[in-house]
């Protein structure tokens, strides 16, 4: 796939872990992910009990940059959302890594109180072919 548009690179990375309509690939399907989304709808908008999100998060001249979100339901239990969080994350990496210029990544995970959420966030970098 081409990288000489964002709308490109977003779907390149987007493709790695569902298709169009939000369904997860096996693997990520296998650690729990129950949709993905190429568009960052907050954790409100996020279907339970977790979801993988992929969106726009900036340029720099040699790369354009991706925030990739994995948020895991409050109303889980807790030793439940840690194993679901632990297995949807190295699914994420793996897809990633199988992505062409996509790893290694870096994730940060934390609990969010105003969202009711955990969270993983991994910036991703994706190098720029419109120049």
């Amino acid at each position: 796939m081409s990288r000489t548009t964002i709308a490109n690179t977003l779907a390149e990375i987007v493709a790695l872990f569902g298709a169009a309509d939000g369904t997860p690939v096996a693997a990520l399907t296998a650690a729990g992910v129950t949709h993905v989304y190429g568009f960052e709808p907050g954790a409100g908008g996020v279907k339970k009990p977790c979801s993988v999100t992929v969106a726009f998060s900036g340029l720099d001249p040699t790369d354009t940059l991706f925030t990739v979100r994995v948020y895991v339901s409050g109303d889980t239990p807790p030793t439940t959302a840690q194993d679901l969080l632990i297995a949807s994350v190295d699914a994420c990496d793996d897809a990633l890594l199988g992505g062409v210029g996509f790893g290694p990544s870096a994730w940060d995970v934390g609990w969010v109180a105003e969202l009711g959420a955990w969270i993983a966030v991994s910036q991703v970098r994706a190098g720029r072919e419109d120049f």
